[in-house]
């Protein structure tokens, strides 16, 4: 009873510390299993963010494909992205939800909505045929500052996760520890108690003896039990992360063990491959591989996935069929608690409509939509290169700026769908003239280059035939007949070439150009059709053009224009004049017509040439008009094309007749040469008959010399036709250029209209023309053009 008494406390106080022990044990086992849990969790979260990364860039690349291309195509993987966006921000959400750093996830969510929200903004612009919109969207930047936003949230909530699974694999391990060291202190205890009881109860029975081993083998039991049963849940967590993070998505999946032998495949990956999981299973990855890439390339891949544990990229792939296919991969690197591999995760995505949509996209920049020939911008980044190696090798190359002589009028003639053809076959005619490593550009309208690389090693002489000789070829290939509209049409679709060397020293881009540029107007100057190279003394010219240019704004401002009079006769009575305009330059002293209208008219200076000269011929038949001696006088005016054809002509007219205070406009006549009236036939037609109604008279000038139909001149409200000096020269001298005139005299007579030749000169060609019915002349026979003083002194 004694011993009872002693023994039965100690026994109390040591179920006592046993159940605190155990208590203890069972706690720390609960927080070991919850920390494995949260590092599940964080897990699935991080690589679900990743795919939801991967597939925001699939929407953004399906819409810019669609806002280029404008083709419906590439909103399919735009829409699949899409959804595959709320598939994944829902499944995150879920994963997230009692995470400590869910509110990344709320600070992400509308950003990604904003963005979707934006993409289907540019959507609904292409739809409604605001493409202007979408472009000037796009042009802002907005789409990129929401994905910039995107990848540093996404980025942040990985650093954030991944600093939380450190905390949580310390708490794992911590939890471990604790279990093992409470059962061990938990035997020594009992172990205690036993010794103490065993020197108070010596006399104590076997069977509590035996029966006390035995409780302390199954808490020992117990314990080995919990730890086995921990480190199941582990593994199985690890089975279930790779089964969740993979095998649910869209992408191709195949997970391999440590030593790269593919264990499991998803249903995408064998509708991506053509594997299916019985062809794959047990195999490496090598099935897929392309021989695309060198050693270094996965060399690199894999030091990447070692050292981060991840690596993702764009790679090409073979499928089961043998057909190679590009894909965006992802590999992760999957690892147990001590740090070591024991599976690889491998996402694919197909990027074949990505990278066709990048490939329209370089097609749109760098080449032309018309003649898929190179552009001005590729041509200048080739020329460069050229450039650079052409000084480094000694080697030289040649330059062609090639011009359609007479285009336009195929365009007005024949319409613009057949000149976009007769563009076409000359692009495929240049480039059957030239080698692969040449190019042929087209820099934007009739305008072509040719670039000719390594033309010669040897002297610029040589070079300069080899280029000659291809020259020459290229300028019988475009003189050759095209096939257009099922006719053939060959007249008037001639080239002009200019040709310059380069590579024998430094030069600019913009120095060659130029220098091909003007070689090329040489040879519209020269009488179109042929080539002609590039001369220094032609660069001369081209600085003098620039001085005259700037000289002949002044001389609008300095009044240095001024009028000269060359007057009319019928019958050899005075009937008018027509104004010719002069240039008193105060250094080259009188400076002809045609010295600078040309360059007026390249310039833009004709147009206000133009209501310089209507002006003062307006002032000049008012003043006329108040003397009896001049009121019967009419004045004849040149009207260029570009002026004429300003959408503002006929007010400017009006305005300068209004200011004027001419009311005699019958008096006041319009020269319109046949280029003028064929621009645009409609458009002329419509503004003679307004200026018609103001009084104005119109006379075709130089007729004969160009290209003007007989179904246009009836349709022209004209007066009078003007025989150009060219048949009026050689009047008795050559048969052919009598037939002419009279072919033209009697034109007018049919069609009821008055008739003048100009360039008469003797009294011969005077005595023809008027035998023939051409009784209006003009010409050094009666006066040269003279200043206004003198044209007056001989009229009165």
């Amino acid at each position: 009873m004694k011993s009872f008494r002693i023994i039965f406390p100690l026994f109390i106080t040591a179920a006592i510390l046993v159940s605190m022990n155990i208590s203890m044990s069972l706690n720390a086992a609960d927080e070991s299993q919850q920390a494995a849990f949260e590092r599940k969790q964080s897990l699935l979260a991080m690589d679900m963010s990743s795919i939801l990364l991967s597939s925001i860039k699939d929407a953004e690349t399906g819409l810019r494909g669609y806002l280029l291309t404008q083709d419906n195509s590439y909103l399919e993987p735009y829409w699949t992205a899409e959804d595959n966006i709320k598939l994944q921000l829902k499944m995150l959400k879920k994963l997230m939800q009692h995470d400590d750093h869910k509110k990344d996830l709320y600070e992400l969510e509308p950003i990604i909505y904003a963005l979707m929200a934006s993409l289907h903004t540019s959507v609904e612009f292409i739809s409604n045929e605001q493409s202007i919109d979408a472009y000037a969207k796009l042009q802002t930047g907005s789409d990129k500052k929401l994905m910039e936003n995107i990848r540093h949230l996404i980025g942040l909530f990985k650093i954030n996760e991944t600093v939380k699974l450190d905390q949580l694999d310390k708490t794992f391990n911590y939890s471990l520890r604790r279990v093992s060291i409470i059962s061990t202190l938990s035997s020594a205890m009992i172990t205690l108690m036993a010794i103490i009881a065993s020197l108070f109860i010596y006399h104590a029975s076997r069977q509590q003896l035996l029966l006390h081993k035995k409780t302390n083998k199954k808490l020992q039991q117990s314990n080995y039990d919990l730890t086995n049963e921990v480190e199941m849940r582990h593994k199985a967590e690890i089975e279930l992360r790779i089964v969740a993070s993979t095998f649910e998505l869209k992408n191709g999946i195949l997970v391999t063990d440590a030593d790269g032998v593919i264990l499991r495949v998803n249903s995408a990956f064998t509708q991506t491959t053509g594997y299916s999981p019985q062809d794959a299973i047990g195999k490496t990855p090598y099935i897929l591989s392309s021989k695309k890439h060198d050693k270094a390339f996965y060399a690199n891949m894999w030091h990447q996935v070692t050292h981060t544990g991840v690596w993702e990229g764009d790679t090409w792939n073979r499928r089961k069929d043998g057909t190679v296919h590009p894909e965006y991969l992802t590999i992760t690197a999957i690892k147990n608690n001590d740090g070591l591999v024991v599976n690889y995760v491998a996402s694919l995505i197909d990027i074949s409509h990505r990278l066709a949509a990048e490939d329209e996209i370089k097609q749109l920049a760098f080449y032309d939509h018309l003649t898929q020939l190179p552009n001005r911008r590729l041509l200048l980044k080739r020329l460069t290169q050229a450039l650079a190696k052409g000084i480094s090798s000694g080697k030289q190359g040649a330059l062609f700026f090639i011009d359609l002589d007479n285009f336009k009028s195929i365009n007005d003639t024949l319409g613009h769908d057949i000149g976009d053809v007769l563009l076409q076959q000359v692009a495929k005619r240049l480039t059957e003239c030239v080698r692969k490593n040449d190019t042929v550009a087209r820099l934007g309208g009739d305008e072509f280059v040719v670039m000719l690389m390594d033309v010669t090693e040897s002297s610029t002489k040589t070079a300069a035939q080899h280029a000659e000789t291809k020259g020459q070829q290229i300028l019988n290939s475009l003189n050759q007949a095209y096939v257009l509209g099922n006719k053939n049409y060959s007249r008037h679709v001639s080239p002009s070439i200019g040709i310059t060397l380069f590579g024998n020293h430094e030069q600019s881009i913009e120095e060659i150009l130029k220098q091909a540029d003007i070689a090329m107007y040489k040879a519209k100057e020269d009488g179109r059709n042929m080539l002609r190279f590039f001369d220094p003394k032609m660069q001369t010219i081209v600085v003098a053009n620039a001085s005259l240019e700037i000289d002949l704004r002044e001389a609008l401002h300095k009044n240095q224009l001024v009028l000269f009079y060359q007057m009319q006769t019928t019958n050899t009575k005075i009937i008018g004049a027509e104004a010719l305009i002069r240039w008193h330059h105060p250094k080259r002293g009188m400076v002809m017509p045609m010295e600078f209208i040309a360059l007026a008219e390249e310039t833009g200076l004709i147009i206000p040439i133009g209501n310089w000269v209507l002006r003062t011929s307006c002032e000049q038949l008012k003043k006329w008009a108040l003397n009896p001696l001049t009121q019967h006088l009419s004045l004849s005016i040149n009207v260029s094309a570009r002026q004429f054809h300003q959408p503002d002509f006929i007010e400017q007219v009006q305005s300068i007749i209004d200011d004027s205070g001419l009311n005699n406009l019958d008096k006041l006549k319009f020269e319109l040469t046949e280029s003028v009236i064929l621009d645009d036939v409609d458009d002329v037609i419509l503004k003679m008959n307004q200026l018609k109604g103001m009084g104005i008279l119109f006379s075709m000038d130089d007729f004969g010399t160009g290209y003007s139909s007989l179904s246009y001149l009836t349709r022209l409200p004209l007066d009078q036709i003007k025989i150009d000096k060219s048949f009026v020269e050689y009047i008795g001298k050559k048969h052919l250029d009598n037939i002419m005139v009279q072919s033209i005299i009697s034109l007018a007579k049919e069609l009821n209209l008055d008739i003048i030749a100009e360039g008469v000169e003797t009294e011969n060609q005077r005595l023809f023309l008027e035998r023939n019915g051409c009784f209006s002349c003009q010409g050094y026979l009666f006066s040269k053009p003279l200043p206004l003083r003198e044209f007056e002194l001989l009229i009165t």
